[in-house]
């Protein structure tokens, strides 16, 4: 009978710590995220652009509760020599914060949390041979 009670507060510890790190990227994500630099690769080689205060793509994500299935907010804004574009969609973290998933109507992307600490965040797409990897700076809080 202990071992029952054990094993039940086991499994209870890591579904409320695996739903805990989802929530804990949410929380470091809140804000706004300028983006510094992406590197593109096809297996072969790679070409990396550092952008330009001229060039500035940023991600403002909004803090929310998650709860399974649901998404929270994002603008992603893109001012290119002058002309802004900006785009709202939503998002959401999952497997256990190393995953952030990108929600626009029926078209969703997923990118790898490669590093998630302090003011840097390191995104990483993946499509056969060819990458795409996106250094960003928080800008705030």
């Amino acid at each position: 009978m202990k071992n029952l009670k054990f094993i039940g507060a086991l499994i209870m510890l890591v579904v409320f710590t695996s739903c805990d790190k989802n929530q804990t990227a949410v929380r470091k994500l809140d804000g706004k995220w300028q983006v510094t630099e992406a590197t593109a690769s096809n297996g072969v080689s790679s070409t990396t652009t550092t952008y330009a205060s001229n060039n500035t793509s940023t991600y403002t994500f909004d803090n929310c509760k998650l709860k399974k299935d649901e998404y929270c907010n994002v603008a992603i804004s893109q001012t290119i020599y002058g002309t802004n574009v900006s785009i709202n969609q939503q998002y959401r973290i999952t497997d256990d914060g190393k995953t952030l998933e990108f929600k626009n109507g029926s078209f969703s992307s997923t990118m790898t949390i490669v590093d998630l600490k302090g003011k840097d965040l390191t995104l990483q797409a993946t499509n056969g041979s060819n990458s795409t990897t996106i250094k960003l700076t928080k800008l705030d809080k």
